[in-house]
């Protein structure tokens, strides 16, 4: 990654209609070549940013997402429709409103590609490939599950739903892309739907006019959509297609500056201004392309209070100067221009449709209605000037309605709508400038310049752009406002987003605080801390020196000795041998150590020492820790030496827990006498270079000067220097040197490995086996007494060893799972929370430091301020399936008994007139119900769901067998 800088808050608004197109249906050769490299990253080029890896996209899942993209947030009006679409019932998918939004479990992910907008201006500038490349790019962005939490994040997390169709909400990109889209889809053999909004406005305008019947349709769109043709083309095609035999008159209207007045920008309106700008672009008494007609003036009806026009004279009738300042007075203007077009058009049949053409006119539906209307009713000299050639009600064309029947159609054929999902876990993503990207260049708003936003190249395979959560950094206030004024359901859905964003962003820094305080506090020398969430380092803070002498800061990127975090690293080692067939967790350990063969036991019954034993410290040997952290140093050859001579076993192997540095010593030698290779190399090459832990060391010499933490103790008040130790046989058990950067990809890997799915294995070890090895294998403390710190009350916690891992498992049902690390001049501590795809890591300078007991406290703030929850396990189709074939049953249980859905014991542990007794007790106090919920899996066979009624909340839980099909064999029903 690049050096990123501070990016200026963006100061415009809404963003979308502002495309443009070239041929709606056909691509030239030379944007073919120039969009090749594009295709070749997103299809070929495995570690290339915009890789989307065809041959596992997940199609025909019909838990993802929908996604919509616009050139700005003007297309979050076709998402409102969406979210309030209702033409059909949901229990049955017949035609018919259920008073149920029939998108009402569909999760959407929103993409505002603001920083590249205007859309439409790349046509005017000769760079259509390059406009088509930008939505190739927004494409890519749906279907892959990469986003940047913050313009300043440098690490892109990776947590992102990819998309199960795609509706372009932007004329605009429709009229360029779509059909080039559409072919590259095709080509990747991936199965995605692609909805544009021309041919949803093309139908629905002809829906408005009679199969014989003479009318004009007007299309009012941007002035790119509109030089592109492609509403014209569409809406002839259709019209040939669908029967239509009437005169049939198309006329267009590009809105020049409507757009960007609804987006507040400065060169085409100021809300502050009282008085004629320079930079002004709008349409003008001096303009040659669009001019104000003063012979016009009582037509067009301007409204110059409140600077709504701005004049150079007090007089508005003297005025030489006359800018637009005002939403309204911009659709006048289109207006009255449309209209004169079609006086002069003589014999044209009367207006009937007036399309909105771009995503950013429905928010004024009520100005143009209120426009058309007085222009139907004006008169001059006694006559009426445009009612010959409109009819009283033009009907304006949203081309969202028919989206969303497309898109309904779609899914429902295909047999993708979700029934478990939900609206209010939709996503909303917008475009800003990289600042990262050394090329970038940006004004003074943060903006890309004009120059460069249209100078550049398509095939030039750049990130020019990161794409980011909504927040007021990139948003204005005033755009948020307009949302919740004229699309309130779309609203109500970004405000959820962005609130969880925010919980985050406060936990935080509370987070902050209480790292900076117990260093303080406990007077440590420095310390140094990261928080990972859904493979993403989403923080790191710090505080103190690394080294003290020098006054060295200490930051993310210093190298701290981890002590026995290195444990885990031999673990995945070992555990990758396995996966090779190269040594058994079972085997004797001598197999690969011979000196461990003529051992005495505890005790003569005592069983073979296992290389499993040695990776759960369950070897018998005693607990060594003051004693084994002064060994890291020593070579093999003494280690074998010792082991020859005999070691003192405490227990026997595999009956009691007791930590042992020499069990994982011993590993990191079974590691080279199978590989070959020293275990540092070994490792290295392993797993350190597949993670790109580039910063991660095994001997101090090794490490930069200025990177080097150093350990101190604290004696007679003063801070005493640690020596260094060097990596020797016990480095096994101790000696990685790592930085808070680095550490962060090894938790992510760790992270990666839950929930069990399918797909490609795509790390240093199979997800079965990362999964493995966080298992509780060896229990050593059950804590009926715990308490959380700054807790008063009892929290009973469970604590065990996997394979190199502790695990810990609280009362509140969360497990833990990382480790500890202690050295002389070092404490050190991680600890995920694999449900949750949380994890927490600080390193400190001080010998022994607290690290575990600062990250508990941590763990439990975060979870506590942002109210995060365990990971969704999907829902398996049986699952789904039982489910619905339960509720159909409820509560009557009525030819229950006959149905397949039930396992063979069912009927003979629940009697079905005690099932419909208690079922219907039970439905009676809950009252009308009003929904049931989606399915919530424990497992792929265990699960409940939520039943809501008026006065109460039902809950019913099943378990299924494990025959094939599975049936349901256990079920529990009640009021909560």
């Amino acid at each position: 990654m690049m050096n990123s800088y501070k990016r200026t808050a963006l100061s415009f608004g809404l963003s979308i209609c502002i495309c443009t197109p070239v041929s709606l249906y056909a691509q030239s050769t030379t944007h073919s070549a120039a969009l090749a490299p594009m295709e070749k990253a997103m299809v070929s080029d495995r570690n290339n940013f915009f890789f989307i890896d065809p041959a596992h996209y997940p199609g025909g899942d019909a838990s993802l997402p929908v996604g919509v993209f616009d050139s700005g947030t003007g297309g979050l009006t076709i998402l409102n429709t969406l979210l309030n679409y209702d033409e059909h019932h949901n229990s049955t998918g017949k035609q018919g409103k259920d008073a149920v939004a029939d998108f009402a479990k569909e999760k959407f992910i929103y993409l505002a590609d603001q920083a590249n907008m205007p859309y439409g201006n790349y046509y005017s500038e000769k760079k259509s490939d390059l406009l088509i490349e930008h939505v190739l790019k927004d494409v890519q962005f749906l279907m892959s599950d990469k986003y940047y939490a913050g313009a300043e994040n440098k690490q892109y997390s990776t947590d992102k739903k990819r998309v199960k169709t795609i509706v372009i909400a932007c004329n605009t990109a429709t009229a360029y892309a779509k059909s080039h889209l559409e072919d590259f889809i095709r080509r990747t053999g991936i199965n995605l739907k692609i909805i544009g909004v021309i041919d949803a406005g093309a139908r629905g305008a002809l829906e408005q006019i009679g199969k014989n019947e003479n009318a004009s349709i007007a299309v009012f769109a941007t002035v790119g959509t509109v030089a592109s043709g492609g509403y014209e083309r569409t809406i002839l095609a259709f019209k040939d297609k669908l029967g239509y035999t009437g005169k049939l008159n198309i006329l267009s209207q590009g809105g020049y500056g409507l757009a960007e007045a609804v987006d507040e920008e400065p060169d085409f309106i100021n809300r502050k201004a009282s008085s004629p700008a320079a930079n002004y672009r709008g349409p003008s008494l001096q303009s040659a392309e669009y001019k104000i007609d003063k012979t016009l003036l009582d037509l067009y009806n301007f409204n110059f209070d409140h600077n709504q026009m701005l004049c150079d004279t007090k007089n508005s009738d003297d005025c030489q100067v006359m800018q637009l300042n005002s939403t309204g007075n911009y659709v006048r203007y289109h207006l009255v221009s449309l209209m004169e077009k079609m006086r002069k058009s003589p014999g044209a049949p009367p207006l009937k449709a007036l399309i909105l053409g771009c995503t950013h006119y429905p928010y004024l539906v009520k100005e143009i209605r209120q426009t058309l209307q007085e222009l139907y009713h004006y008169k001059k000299n006694g006559k009426y000037i445009y009612r010959p050639f409109m009819v009283a009600d033009v009907k304006l064309i949203d081309p969202a309605v028919n989206v969303a029947a497309e898109l309904y159609d779609h899914l429902a054929q295909q047999k993708l709508l979700n029934s478990e999902g939900n609206q209010a876990e939709s996503e909303f993503y917008i475009s800003v400038p990289n600042n990262d990207n050394p090329q970038t260049r940006t004004d003074a708003q943060g903006r890309f310049t004009y120059a460069y936003k249209y100078g550049r190249k398509a095939g030039e395979i750049q990130e020019y752009v990161k794409m980011v959560p909504f927040s007021e950094s990139n948003i204005p206030a005033e755009t948020f406002a307009r949302f919740r004024e004229l699309i309130p359901s779309t609203h109500a859905l970004i405000q959820a987003y962005r609130n969880k964003q925010e919980k985050w962003k406060n936990a935080l820094q509370v987070v902050d605080g209480i790292y900076k305080d117990f260093a303080r506090k406990n007077d440590y020398p420095g310390l140094v801390y990261g928080i990972v969430r859904n493979g993403q380092l989403i923080y790191t803070g710090n505080t103190g020196l690394s080294n003290i002498e020098k006054q060295i800061p200490a930051t993310s990127t210093s190298a701290f000795r981890i002590a026995s975090m290195t444990k885990s690293f031999v673990s995945v080692a070992i555990l990758q041998l396995r996966d090779q067939g190269k040594l058994k967790l079972d085997d004797p350990a001598y197999n690969y150590i011979p000196e461990l063969k003529q051992q005495h036991y505890a005790s003569d019954d005592a069983p073979l020492l296992t290389v499993r034993h040695l990776l759960t410290h369950a070897a018998g040997f005693p607990e060594d820790n003051p004693w084994g952290d002064r060994q890291l140093a020593i070579s093999n050859e003494a280690m074998l030496a010792m082991v020859k001579k005999g070691i003192s076993f405490s227990n026997s192997p595999g009956v009691k827990y007791e930590y042992s540095n020499l069990g994982f010593a011993l590993l990191g030698y079974i590691i080279q006498q199978v590989s070959g290779l020293p275990y540092e190399e070994y490792i290295d090459k392993n797993i350190l270079t597949p993670l790109n832990m580039a910063h991660t060391y095994w001997e101090y010499s090794k490490v930069p000067a200025n990177e080097l933490a150093l350990g101190y103790r604290r004696l007679n008040n003063n801070w005493v220097e640690q020596p260094m130790l060097h990596s020797g046989a016990y480095g096994a058990m101790g000696g990685m040197i790592t930085t808070i950067e680095d550490f962060a990809k090894y938790m992510n890997f760790h992270l990666s490995g839950w929930p069990a799915r399918n797909g490609p294995e795509d790390g240093p070890l199979k997800r079965s086996s990362i999964r493995e090895m966080q298992q509780p294998w060896n229990f050593n403390t059950l804590n009926a007494r715990y308490q959380f710190p700054g807790e008063t009350s009892a929290c009973p916690m469970v604590a065990a060893y996997g394979y190199g891992l502790r695990w810990t498992r609280d009362c509140k049902g969360r497990v833990m799972v990382g480790h500890s690390g202690g050295l002389p001049g070092f404490g050190t501590n991680w600890t995920i929370l694999p449900d949750y795809g949380i994890g927490v890591v600080c390193f400190a300078n001080l010998t022994y430091a607290s690290a575990t007991y600062i990250n508990t406290v941590v763990i439990d703030t975060l979870l506590d301020l942002t109210g995060a929850t365990p990971r969704p396990i999907p829902v398996t189709p049986i699952l789904d399936q039982r489910k619905k074939e339960l509720v159909a049953f409820l509560p009557d249980w009525q030819n229950a008994t006959n149905s397949d859905a039930f396992a063979d014991n069912f009927f003979l542990d629940y009697f079905p007139d005690s099932l419909r007794k208690e079922a219907k007790d039970i439905f009676t106090k809950a009252g009308a119900i009003k929904s049931i919920g989606t399915m919530v899996p424990e497992n792929n066979l265990r699960g409940y769901f939520l039943i809501e009624g008026e006065k109460a909340t039902i809950e019913v839980r099943f378990t299924l067998t494990p025959e094939t099909p599975a049936k349901i064999q256990e079920y529990e029903i009640r009021r909560l």
